[in-house]
């Protein structure tokens, strides 16, 4: 199950010196200063802090520079169209479900990685089917931004890399974003920016 008891014991058997998150640097001010609530993820920083001293910090950028109203509208009424049709919802269902009885390392796994594949085929399926001729302009958009945000987060974990020294540390983001963060973490041209020793095994036994 993925719940703070999980994700704590994860943090406590790395013990980073640094966490790198999947926020921007507002929403972490937002957060942290207490005018937003908390996520999984910052309420267990928060308690991994009270056990030890680390450095925490967000690299995502700002959403909403991205996205102006009428595209966040777009693509919610993109994703209500594709939760009208069966299969797609079962993806999801399926997804849930595995990551509720397995928790972390499934989300971490290969098996999750399929199933995420075949869930992003189903939407280019259907954006290209669907009779709202916008559709495939709208979900080539949010690919994009997807695209344009892991390869700025990576940049910015390298950044801090190369001006910071650090024995250990972890990047929390979400599935959706590992496979395409592992891909980039392997191309010669980011490696090149500084040496950092990944480890994408960490859930293999």
């Amino acid at each position: 199950m993925c719940n703070i008891k999980e994700l704590l014991k994860i943090l406590q058997t790395i013990k980073p010196d640094v966490i790198f998150e999947e926020l921007s640097q507002k929403l972490f001010t937002d957060i942290y200063s207490g005018g937003l609530s908390d996520s999984l993820e910052t309420n267990t920083i928060k308690i991994y802090s009270n056990e030890k001293i680390v450095k925490h910090l967000p690299v995502d950028v700002d959403g909403n520079q991205l996205i102006n109203r009428k595209l966040k509208d777009s693509i919610s009424n993109m994703f209500e169209i594709f939760n009208r049709n069966h299969d797609y919802r079962d993806l999801g269902l399926q997804l849930h479900k595995y990551s509720y009885e397995s928790g972390f390392p499934y989300l971490n796994s290969i098996q999750c990685e399929k199933l995420l594949a075949k869930k992003y085929f189903f939407e280019q399926r259907l954006a290209e089917g669907c009779k709202q001729g916008t559709l495939v302009s709208v979900h080539q958009t949010w690919i994009r931004i997807n695209e344009f945000r892991e390869r700025q987060m990576l940049a910015n974990i390298y950044k801090y890399s190369k001006l910071n020294n650090f024995e250990n540390a972890i990047f929390l983001v979400g599935a959706e974003h590992r496979k395409p963060i592992i891909d980039l973490a392997n191309q010669n041209e980011i490696e090149k920016e500084a040496s950092i020793n990944w480890n994408f095994r960490y859930f293999v036994n």
